[in-house]
């Protein structure tokens, strides 16, 4: 329920626009999410129609986007986030983003059911770590504490600096 945090390690260094979708994102639009870092952006539109069907969690850190300590989620779900214990605000891929120092920063978004879809999934986000050296850092968490009823998103050393997620208890 949180970006950035985690009971293994909190993540070290940057996240920005992250995303969860209730369905499976297409090819095409895997390749369009991509495009929208490929290049600088500030302040331009970001999103298109087939982008927004089906989002119902988008937090994208952008100046517009944050109050004080709340992250607004843009998605029709509109489960805004608590910034906790000083993630700073910093330049990003797409616009800005959130700088976790690995100690303690997260993002809490909360426990809700939208973000847990029953049938498909898709997330995504713009990370830079600043430290793989350590493991399981977690960049989108939704397990219930002590159960594996949920997925994450996650890098670290046993994964050589790449990506792992795990549905259900299950590391696809």
């Amino acid at each position: 329920n949180a970006c950035g945090a985690t009971t293994v390690q909190y993540f070290d260094g940057l996240i920005d626009d992250v995303r969860i979708y209730n369905r499976a994102l297409s090819t095409d639009e895997i390749k369009r999410l991509y495009k929208m870092g490929a290049t600088f952006h500030i302040n331009q539109p970001k999103a298109s129609e087939s982008l927004e069907r089906g989002l119902v969690g988008l937090w994208s850190f952008d100046g517009p986007d944050l109050a004080g300590i709340i992250a607004y989620d843009r998605s029709v779900s509109g489960n805004n986030g608590t910034l906790t214990n000083g993630p700073l605000r910093t330049l990003g891929k797409i616009g800005q983003a959130l700088s976790f120092d690995g100690v303690n920063d997260y993002v809490d978004v909360g426990n809700s059911t939208t973000h847990r879809p029953t049938s498909a999934i898709s997330f995504g986000a713009w990370v830079r770590s600043v430290n793989v050296a350590t493991d399981a850092l977690r960049i989108i968490d939704n397990e219930p504490a002590g159960s594996l009823n949920g997925y994450i998103l996650s890098m670290g050393a046993t994964t050589n600096g790449t990506f792992a997620a795990r549905i259900g208890g299950t590391l696809i």
